[in-house]
């Protein structure tokens, strides 16, 4: 059940994110996957097109979406680390592998990449504008 609830709190957090960058997305499917796939379908359903925007809101909802991320892989790290440190590593290497692919192809062809903590940080590492 924590998993689950991380997972829809990120999706509801990052729904804000994508209303208020005005992604193309909204409403319908998202390139990002199966990772926050609903949150394009829940910004069309909580804010619609009157979403008020706030640079100060939107890096709040921004850092608790990654917060929850970042709980969904440490929440069942205990777990996992009770199989023994090679699982938990393995476990930590298969994120960090998802999140080098999930960069190098999702992120250069999203529609806000300018704007996402997660574009940001790819077209840093990348040196793209």
């Amino acid at each position: 059940m924590v998993f689950l609830l991380l997972y829809l709190a990120m999706c509801y957090f990052q729904a804000y994110c994508c209303a208020y960058q005005g992604c193309p997305y909204v409403g319908g499917f998202c390139p990002a996957i199966l990772g926050i796939m609903p949150a394009s379908l829940l910004a069309k359903l909580v804010y619609g097109e009157k979403v008020v925007t706030s640079k100060k809101w939107f890096g709040i909802q921004a850092a608790l979406a990654s917060v929850c991320w970042l709980g969904l892989i440490a929440f069942p790290l205990f777990w996992v680390a009770k199989l023994g440190a090679p699982f938990a590593l393995g476990y930590v290497f298969c994120h960090a592998v998802y999140y080098v692919i999930f960069g190098l192809t999702i992120c250069p062809v999203c529609a806000i990449r300018g704007t996402c903590p997660g574009g940001k940080l790819q077209s840093l590492v990348l040196k793209h504008k």
